[in-house]
């Protein structure tokens, strides 16, 4: 059997869910032929596959050949890449999806991306566990600097009543993002979760913010211009 129709056999077991036949035809594939090179859709469906169904080292490898083949990545097999760790995220498997993240980053498959970051929180956030997803996007934005679910973490902390949580995510946000930022975040998670109090009200502390920055702009601007003037010497007379 030819390269070619191993390819095509190991893509239709991938569409079809079977991760033992694909497995096995891609090691029968690469026992012939070592140097033969599957193209980045079929490896990434072999990645999914496996991953799915409990085979991560396996996975893995695929992804590490990927490098040693110097086969790359495109938009559209990247979202796949997402797609693949959302299917982890939706069983609750964190511990997967950090192994695929790092194995991708690490290789220099993908740059770290809001959307391939995405799938650890969203792991926490389906299951509601937003002290493990507040946890997860500090983890996250140290490692990646992305902040992934940033809202929808907000969002459920607004809904929950958490203010002890919501209170960890505003300092976080505040030393990360700036003030500014923070209220906008605030902002938007109030109007869609229906708070339009609380939405009100962090409008009038923008503004307030905004004047403190404002008149503090302005007071630095005139301590600068007065320290630039020549200073008069004493001993000068006037004539």
């Amino acid at each position: 059997m030819t390269p070619a129709a191993y390819a095509m056999l190991i893509n239709l077991c991938c569409r079809h869910d079977n991760a033992e036949e694909a497995l096995k035809l891609k090691m029968e594939l690469a026992r012939k032929d070592s140097e033969v090179a599957l193209d980045a859709q079929k490896y990434v469906a072999l990645v999914r596959v496996l991953s799915k169904h409990g085979k991560l080292e396996e996975a893995i490898d695929m992804l590490k050949e990927m490098k040693e083949k110097d086969v790359q990545l495109r938009d559209s097999t990247i979202s796949l890449l997402t797609l693949t760790m959302n299917t982890a995220a939706m069983k609750g498997d964190a511990n997967s999806i950090r192994r695929l993240q790092e194995t991708i980053f690490t290789l220099g498959l993908a740059k770290p991306s809001s959307n391939l970051c995405s799938p650890l929180i969203t792991c926490y956030l389906e299951s509601g566990n937003y002290a493990g997803a507040f946890d997860a996007t500090v983890e996250v934005h140290k490692q990646y600097n992305q902040m992934p679910k940033i809202h929808d973490l907000i969002c459920g902390l607004v809904e929950k009543g958490d203010a002890e949580l919501l209170q960890k995510v505003v300092e976080f946000l505040s030393q990360e993002r700036g003030e500014m930022m923070m209220l906008y975040d605030l902002y938007f998670a109030f109007l869609q979760t229906g708070r339009y109090k609380e939405a009100r009200k962090i409008i009038e502390v923008g503004l307030l913010l905004l004047c403190s920055i404002h008149t503090a702009n302005l007071t630095a601007k005139a301590a600068s211009h007065e320290s630039t003037l020549p200073l008069r010497n004493s001993s000068d007379k006037a004539i």
